[in-house]
């Protein structure tokens, strides 16, 4: 795979692929180009980023989330089965039966394809009080060093905080005798 060079016909030709759910890796080896041309072309030519993006984003829609939502409310199909009679013949019947997909891999899916519409989030709450305090300290320290940064254009502020927290940090630090035994 040599380098190739770029041609707007490439857009449809990815699009198709990421349409098809095709990775990264399977659309460079089916356009038989290098992970560094392709690579380079998504940042070079916006219109074949738009068009795998598009490819990926519809596959999605299109597949993974309507799976996720037969999912969600089960699907009901039937099943031909060959059963014996009572007379020891093969017969035909039918049966409705209910399949769940599965719904951790569809999950992983979308968490790393869509990840601004799929993400989990946490929220953390601190309830110590000293580490709150200390936080807040810490953050009005930072303001103050980039609000005298951009007033005088010097990091004197920021030499000074970092003194003051090593002070602080040594202070804090209890000494213990190590117990030889």
């Amino acid at each position: 795979m040599g380098q190739t060079v770029y041609s707007p016909k490439f857009n449809e030709i990815a699009r198709d692929f990421a349409l098809d759910g095709l990775t990264n890796e399977e659309i460079i080896q089916k356009l038989k180009i290098s992970n560094g041309t392709f690579y380079n072309w998504l940042k070079d030519y916006p219109d074949f980023r738009a068009a795998i993006q598009d490819g990926k984003d519809r596959y999605d829609s299109e597949n993974v989330e309507k799976a996720m939502k037969e999912d969600a409310v089960g699907k009901e199909f039937e099943e031909v089965v060959f059963e014996r009679d009572p007379d020891g013949n093969m017969v035909e019947s039918k049966r409705t039966r209910k399949w769940q997909r599965n719904f951790q891999a569809q999950r992983f899916w979308l968490m790393n394809r869509q990840p601004a519409r799929w993400k989990e989030s946490q929220e953390v709450v601190v309830s110590d009080k000293a580490l709150v305090d200390r936080l807040a300290l810490a953050e009005k320290r930072l303001q103050e060093m980039r609000n005298e940064q951009a007033s005088e254009g010097r990091d004197t502020r920021r030499d000074q905080v970092a003194e003051e927290v090593g002070r602080e940090e040594r202070s804090s630090v209890v000494s213990r005798p190590i117990d030889p035994e």
